[in-house]
């Protein structure tokens, strides 16, 4: 077994996890902003709907990107779970390849401007394709819930990857 070098992780914990409570933590707290009551889907949209999916044609790799209407990642920090997952069709099943503690995924979350007293958040997740990926069906599901609020869950739009692709 080789020697790594620089800090140490508590065990048990994935170092992706602990970037995501890092960057979460520089957040105020909701109950910390002026009127602010809780977090609400954008007009019309529900929670853990998908608003946008995309390709990135600017990166080296192939960076898939997906935003869903999310809530603030504190109010469920998911211990023992995830908040996204890339999943690949198996048959009659998703199977997880992927998730929030894998280098190749990263998850963007944003505060939105709301009149109504609330907190309008979305997610932005991105993937980018590892080489070597199998072709298939691929979707990313992303969670979300907390006080006040039902947990749901959304997915992405399906897509194929196909071996010439990767």
């Amino acid at each position: 077994v080789g020697q790594r070098e620089g800090p140490g992780t508590q065990p048990g914990v994935q170092p992706r996890r602990l970037l995501l409570r890092q960057s979460v933590a520089q957040e105020p707290a909701l109950g910390d902003l002026p009127g602010d009551v809780g977090d609400a889907p954008p007009p019309n949209t529900d929670l853990g709907r998908q608003t946008s999916f995309f390709w990135d044609d600017q990166s080296d790799n192939q960076t898939l990107v997906v935003e869903f209407a999310a809530v603030h990642p504190a109010h469920d920090p998911r211990r023992g779970g995830t908040y996204y997952e890339v999943q690949r069709r198996e048959g009659l099943y998703w199977r997880r390849i992927a998730d929030d503690g894998d280098w190749s995924t990263r998850l963007h979350w944003t505060r939105l401007p709301s009149g109504d007293h609330t907190t309008v958040s979305t997610v932005r997740i991105e993937w980018r394709v590892p080489p070597g990926t199998p072709p298939g069906r691929y979707r990313v599901v992303y969670r979300g819930g907390g006080p006040g609020l039902a947990a749901f869950e959304g997915h992405s739009t399906e897509f194929d990857l196909a071996v010439d692709e990767l």
